[in-house]
């Protein structure tokens, strides 16, 4: 196989990408347990400099040995040989519990470390804003670093402790040759070379293969998720699509693999011939050093050791580009992990705090969104007053951009037009979490947390979650009491059926305990987007009459389907199409005859 040459600057390039990986590598593994990397670097570096000591007894060894062969004192000499072969023995003993205690300290870093940069994923993807984290772009090149995170993590960790062992053994090898032969240690070094740049070539081509394959990546997700939970199953089995989704997913996996083997297979056939050299040098080195100890120029011990030493240089060199190449494969995961950790949100908080209290209301004036410059406008200079303690009902058909809406008001997004007011003071001049602490939103697909019961509708306030009284308050109020009391551990009871004596609640309780959720919460301003889609009739109305007593003194905005319950409102709006076509009561929206009274109709005879 033929090898581009690689340009000087390449060399360079790829020697300061090593670095760059080593450094920042260092500095994430000292941020997650200084103390285990100290330990682990100095253990390995104490195991490489032992090195020259053993080949030196082993010398003395075997010229002690050669040298009273036939000694008809030998009882005199064997007194000085025991002392060396104890000197060898406590090297030796001294080198495994070294490695012992390496091997432990290793994998104790790398636990601790792929770990730590779970948590590091964690904390940061919550930072961003979601035009990041829906750009796709950004899905691409998270997914592979969400994807690679475990395994190069762990693989860092080691690479990072094991790297002083295989310098200083080399260091103590090399030391050793150079001084016997200057010549020939430049030589073999200059032998491990075209390795390197094999290693180096095609650890670049597997990274480009495998960001390629990132959105097929994506896709296997997705069928595993499909075919793995059991949220999905019942569909999935009534549909008949299990064997389809199998198929569907082993092609892909046959698609990357296939690539990936050829590659490999490639990468191994240039490795057999870097090879080549290395073994012959060997060789020869070997009839040289032999020639050497026929014709007395040096001992059978220095043959011995200087045989051992080539081995070991070859070996330690070979493991030490090893390292350094899993250091350079690393750098591109390396790169875009700190690219991650160094990502910051496109949406910037204010300083300003939230006010107490909201006394002028809130207003949307002029105010233009949409997702990507290249789509559609999703809301259209929509102008929107809501006077404290004014509750607010939106309607309109899907798609219309209602939801659109409560997420530009919660911050998630900025319009590219108008401005969103709380007070008179636009919403980009509040600090974030002051925000969101007088907000409570419950989303139509809300997030039911696999915790106890208690916790599910504690996280409303999070530091409220151990009042249990506050806790059961809240689920008396959105009707959920009777069911939680009831389980076998009551409030301290898992909500899915992953842990003992855990239940699965159906869509209509779920949606119960996620009103609890938001009742716990006690923000100035609630947001229910289909509050009670899942719910019957008669808890609809209970949940409702308590709703409207509970936020009497706050703004509470409603989207919903159900006009049994947009009628209720003091203001209703209607959006069609990114704008708002409709304003006023129920009274007034049905003298209209418009689309309010349509979607109303419409509604009311399917009751009849």
């Amino acid at each position: 196989m033929k090898l581009r040459k690689l340009a000087p600057e390449k060399i360079i390039l790829g020697f300061r990408q090593v670095i760059f990986t080593f450094s920042q590598t260092s500095r994430l593994v000292w941020s997650a347990n200084r103390k285990l990397l100290i330990a682990a670097l100095g253990i390995n570096v104490l195991s490489g400099l032992l090195v020259l000591p053993g080949f030196y007894l082993n010398k003395l060894v075997i010229d002690g040995l050669v040298k009273n062969i036939g000694n008809p004192l030998w009882q005199k000499a064997l007194g000085g040989l025991i002392f060396l072969f104890l000197l060898r023995v406590l090297i030796s003993l001294f080198q495994n519990v070294t490695s012992i205690i390496s091997r432990n300290i290793q994998v104790r870093v790398a636990r601790i470390f792929d770990a730590h940069v779970g948590i590091l994923l964690g904390q940061k993807y919550n930072q961003l804003d979601m035009e990041t984290l829906e750009d796709p772009e950004f899905k691409n090149r998270y997914t592979k670093v969400e994807r690679e995170s475990g395994r190069r993590s762990w693989q860092l960790a080691m690479t990072l402790s094991q790297i002083p062992n295989y310098f200083f053994s080399l260091l103590s090898a090399f030391s050793l040759l150079f001084f016997f032969n200057p010549v020939l240690a430049l030589v073999i070094f200059v032998l491990s070379i075209p390795e390197f740049l094999v290693d180096a070539k095609y650890t670049k081509l597997e990274y480009q293969l495998e960001t390629s394959f990132m959105p097929k990546y994506r896709m296997w997700g997705w069928l595993d998720h499909l075919l793995t939970r059991a949220r999905n199953i019942l569909e999935i089995r009534i549909l008949d699509l299990s064997d389809y989704l199998i198929e569907r997913e082993k092609k892909l996996q046959k698609e990357i693999y296939n690539e990936s083997f050829k590659l490999k297979t490639r990468r191994e056939k240039a490795h057999f011939f870097t090879f080549i050299p290395q073994s012959i040098f060997s060789f020869f080195f070997s009839i040289y050093l032999g020639i050497l100890t026929i014709s007395r120029a040096i001992t059978v011990g220095s043959f011995q050791m200087y045989l051992q030493a080539i081995y070991s240089f070859q070996g330690s060199l070979t493991g030490l580009v090893s390292e350094f190449l899993d250091l350079y494969e690393n750098f591109l995961f390396v790169t875009d992990l700190i690219w991650f950790i160094n990502t910051e949100p496109k949406i910037t908080s204010g300083k300003k705090k939230f006010p107490d209290r909201v006394r002028r209301g809130l207003e949307f004036r002029d105010v233009w969104f949409r997702y990507k410059p290249d789509q559609p406008w999703i809301l259209k200079g929509i102008n929107l007053q809501l006077a404290a303690r004014e509750n607010l009902a939106i309607v309109g058909e899907n798609g219309a951009g209602k939801t659109t809406l409560i997420k530009l008001l919660c911050r998630f997004y900025d319009p590219q037009k108008g401005e969103i007011l709380v007070d008179g003071i636009n919403l980009k001049e509040f600090d974030r979490s002051s925000l969101w602490k007088n907000l409570t939103v419950l989303f139509q697909n809300f997030e039911g947390f696999p915790f106890t019961a208690r916790e599910s509708i504690g996280y409303g306030r999070v530091e409220n979650v151990e009042d249990i009284a506050l806790v059961t308050q809240s689920a008396k109020q959105s009707t959920i009491h009777e069911f939680i009391a009831g389980l076998p551990l009551r409030y301290e009871n898992p909500l899915t059926t992953d842990f003992e004596k855990g239940v699965e609640p159906s869509g209509g309780q779920w949606q119960r305990i996620g009103l609890a959720r938001v009742l716990f919460r006690r923000a100035q301003v609630v947001i229910l987007d289909e509050p009670t889609s899942n719910v019957d009739p008669k808890s609809e109305e209970e949940i409702f009459e308590k709703i409207m007593e509970l936020t009497a003194k706050k703004n509470l905005i409603l989207i919903s389907h159900r006009f049994s319950t947009v009628r209720r409102a003091n203001k209703i709006c209607v959006i069609d199409k990114g704008q708002i076509t409709e304003m006023g009561t129920h009274e007034e929206l049905i003298k209209k005859r418009k689309l309010y009274a349509e979607l109303f109709n419409l509604q009311a005879k399917a009751y009849h």
